[in-house]
This record gives structure tokens, sequence and C-alpha cells, in this order.
């Protein structure tokens, strides 16, 4: 009885598609060029016990790297039938063994790369990134913010960007001079306003500050708006926009490696983990600064307090869990400035705090 099989020869990780022939106990493989390789039935072994429909895998019973693979069907059902002494190889359960140890370690060597190679790559790269190329990068990723609102609201006459008028610039300009003046700092900052109904603040590499408009009207004093400001410079400072960049990249290529270029939602888990991180860094250094300038905690704490208040009126609060949230719990976080007790005050007019918060409506 005539089958197809594939066969390699142990010399190379091509298959030759061949013909096999069962004869006077003997398993003949038909090669190219009239060449042909005999085997005593006896003396091959199965590689695995065949299950279900995958196909019968031979080799010799002395491993020379030749396997011979034929596909499920007449010819093996007729194999396995006359030659029901055929064995499993002796080395398969230990070779199991070792594929599941060596699988076991490979996943503990990615598991060490991402929690401690990408980071500490991520955080040398961004030590030695160019300043210029860095405040070209954050000035860029300000553009696209700008032009994605943009895009969003196409529709509306009304501009994205609000350009503070001479009081609201004179304020701005204070309560940085004071948080600056207090601390070793290494980028000169500049302050974008967004019209947006969301409040948030974003630190982008170079020394970029976006604010969102809704995030000055929920402020109530220039004390929490420098909170808020000082947490920002700390994402700055330490580089976490560059880190950030870095890790995500490194990430990814890890990924798309191990995982056959697919994407992987593990991914965001890892990258929400790492920001949780530098947000808790940022707070400590605005506390920090904070101190240094003498302005009060309290408010950045009540700030929080009423940024949380306003997501569970609109029922996001609680809808996303910490794990995967950038950011820390929001009481966690309050509870940080509350307990710190810092007192002071910004030295900024009453009138120029009034122009910052209605920035967006003049």
């Amino acid at each position: 009885m005539q089958g197809q099989a594939r066969f390699f020869d142990g010399l190379s990780i091509t298959s030759h598609h061949v013909a096999v022939t069962i004869a006077d106990r003997h398993l003949i493989v038909e090669l190219d060029d009239d060449r042909r390789r005999s085997y005593q039935i006896d003396n091959l072994v199965l590689c695995e016990k065949p299950t279900g429909m995958q196909p019968v895998r031979l080799r010799p019973h002395t491993d020379d790297g030749a396997r011979i693979v034929i596909d499920k069907g007449p010819f093996t059902d007729t194999l396995i039938r006359q030659f029901p002494k055929l064995t499993v190889a002796e080395g398969s359960s230990k070779f199991r063994a070792l594929l599941i140890g060596g699988i076991s370690a490979l996943v503990a060597c990615i598991g060490l790369l991402v929690w401690f190679g990408v980071p500490i790559t991520a955080e040398l790269l961004s030590n030695v990134y160019p300043r210029d190329s860095e405040i070209r990068l954050g000035e860029i990723a300000r553009d696209q913010i700008i032009s994605a609102f943009a895009l969003e609201n196409e529709e509306n006459d009304e501009e994205v960007v609000c350009v503070p008028n001479a009081d609201a610039m004179r304020g701005l300009d204070q309560i940085m001079h004071q948080l600056i003046k207090s601390g070793d700092l290494d980028y000169t900052y500049e302050i974008t306003v967004i019209r947006s109904d969301m409040a948030n603040a974003i630190a982008l590499p170079g020394g970029q500050i976006v604010l969102f408009s809704d995030l000055l009207q929920m402020a109530t004093s220039p004390e929490g708006l420098a909170g808020v400001l000082a947490h920002e410079i700390g994402h700055t400072e330490m580089h976490h926009g560059l880190r950030k960049m870095f890790y995500g990249i490194g990430l990814g290529q890890l990924i798309w490696l191990f995982g056959g270029g697919l994407d992987a939602p593990i991914d965001l888990l890892f990258q929400h983990s790492y920001s949780r991180q530098m947000e808790h860094d940022a707070d400590l250094y605005a506390l920090d600064l904070l101190g240094k300038a003498k302005v009060t905690s309290h408010d950045l704490a009540a700030l929080l307090e009423k940024m949380s208040r306003q997501r569970t009126r609109n029922g996001l609060q609680n809808t996303i869990p910490e794990f995967l949230s950038s950011h820390p719990d929001t009481d966690g976080r309050s509870a940080l400035f509350k307990e710190a007790r810092l007192t002071g005050k910004v030295d900024i007019p009453y009138a120029d705090w009034l122009a910052i918060e209605n920035i967006c409506r003049f």
C-alpha cells in the first residue's frame, strides 16, 4: 500500500513531499532522483501518540533527526493496524517536560523584561535624549492635541485655543514664577489653554502644559491651580513623557516579538500600571514644590474631591477599576494633600484670578 508523506532528512529544516510504501515490514520512502530510504518498521517509533486527526510522525529508534510525517487517513490506519506494537519514543515525555519548562522560563524572562528591563531602559534613554528634540516633540504633541479638538468641534465657531488677556497672562505668570523660583527646575514652561468641558491637565515633554478650560472653572482658588501645575511640572522634571514613550515602544516590540506580531490587550494593562506610579511620583513632587513655594496643599485636595464628585454625578465614578486607571484612586490622592497641611497663598490680585477662571469666556 502506498501513501503520501512529508520527509525531513535531519540535515536541514526543509521538508520533502514523498511517496511511502509498506513492503515486507519495511517503510520505503521514495525520494527525488529515484533515491529511496528504507526503514525497518520494528526500528521506527512514534514521536507522540496519534490523537484525532493529527498526523502520524515517525522517527528511527536511534534518533538521527529524520522525521516521516503522514497525514491521518487510510494509509496511517493501515500502518497502525498492521503494526500495533509501534511505541511512542521514550524521550517524548521528557521532551514535553523540557518544552513546558522552557516555555515557563520564557514567560518568566518576558515578565522580568516588562517589569524591570523595559522601564530601566526607558529611564536611561529619557536621561540622554537630546533636549532640543524633546522640546520639539512636546510642541508636536501639543499641536496634535489642538488639531484633534479642532476636528471634534469643527461645527463650532469658537476657537479651540483660548488666548489669555493681559490680566490672565499676568496671573498665570505669577503662579508659575512662585513655583519656579522655589525649585531647581530644568525646563522653561509654556501653558496652553484648550476650550473643553473636560476638567484635566496634561504635561507633555519639553515643558509644554495643556490646561482644559473646565478645570479652570472648577478650581476655586489660584492655590488649587498652583497644585495642578506643580503636579504637571513634576511629570516634566522627572521625564515621565519620554519614559512613557520609550516604555511603550519597548513593550510594543516585546509583544510583537513574542506574540507573533499580534496586538495584545496586556500591553494596555502594563502601560496603565506604569502610569499610576508616575502619577504618584508627580503627586509627591507637587507636595515638595508647594512646600518650598509656601502654597497650601488643602486647595488641591478640595479640587480633587470636587472632580471626584462631578464624576459621580456624571455616572463615571467606579466604572473603571483602579488597576485599569492611569491615575491612582482620587480619594487617596486628596487625602495625601490634605494630610500634608501645607499653608500659604499665591500672591496675585483677585482680578487676575477671575481673568484666569474665565479665560475661555472672554
